[in-house]
């Protein structure tokens, strides 16, 4: 029983000093998009190794099953949750991640930001030129919003935009909101929007627009 004790122990030993041997980074206010069933949540990466992450969340868990883990470079790892608590969570990766490409993010000045799918319904309002309701008001339109971020929209238009039109964006869930269209593929448009949200602000966003019950019952920090 001895040999079967000390054998453990050093098994144990060398587990440790094989964790800490794995390369570690502290990432502090970076992002990263939990993609799951439920959609696309945003959360902040604070510990990372090639086998796992630490991340704070902004709302309640939705299921994980068969999650993915995007980072600002492009890339996602499939992801297991470890453990919860509070706000934060553990996630171990499918696969070894590249901690140094993580960082650096995809390379491009300045960095992408972080941009949540969706396929919703909204309305965007124009009162620039010729566009203009039976009443003479702004021309309210039934567009999609494609995908969000705390800085701008793309959406999908039946109307043609101008280059730097002037334009008020809503969807249920989230508050009018001004924007300038910067650019145009076909009847895609990029909006930028002329007040941006913060990283937290754009979080809950999100959550309620695709999933507001995970708000339910869970206080949140103001910051």
């Amino acid at each position: 029983m001895a040999l079967l004790h000390r054998e453990s122990g050093e098994q144990l030993v060398s587990c440790r000093a094989e964790q800490r041997a794995i390369p570690r980074a502290r990432v502090l206010i970076r992002p990263a998009k939990l993609m799951c069933a439920a959609g696309e949540f945003v959360a902040v990466m604070r510990d990372i190794s090639v086998r796992g992450v630490r991340l704070k969340t902004f709302h309640r868990l939705p299921a994980l099953d068969g999650a993915l883990l995007a980072f600002p470079s492009g890339d996602a790892l499939a992801v297991e949750l470890v453990w919860a608590k509070a706000d934060q969570i553990g996630l171990r990766f499918a696969a070894e991640c590249n901690i140094d490409r993580v960082i650096a993010g995809d390379g491009a000045p300045p960095p992408r930001p972080l941009r949540v799918d969706l396929n919703l319904p909204g309305r965007l309002e124009i009162a620039v030129g010729f566009f203009r309701g039976p009443a003479g008001g702004p021309l309210s339109v039934a567009i999609r919003i494609d995908n969000l971020s705390g800085q701008g929209a793309r959406i999908t238009s039946p109307v043609a935009l101008a280059q730097d039109q002037a334009v008020r964006l809503s969807t249920p869930g989230m508050a009018p909101i001004c924007a300038h269209m910067r650019w145009r593929q076909e009847n895609r448009y990029g909006l930028a929007f002329d007040e941006t949200f913060t990283l937290s602000e754009f979080a809950r966003l999100a959550v309620r627009l695709q999933a507001p019950d995970l708000l339910i019952g869970r206080a949140l920090p103001a910051g």
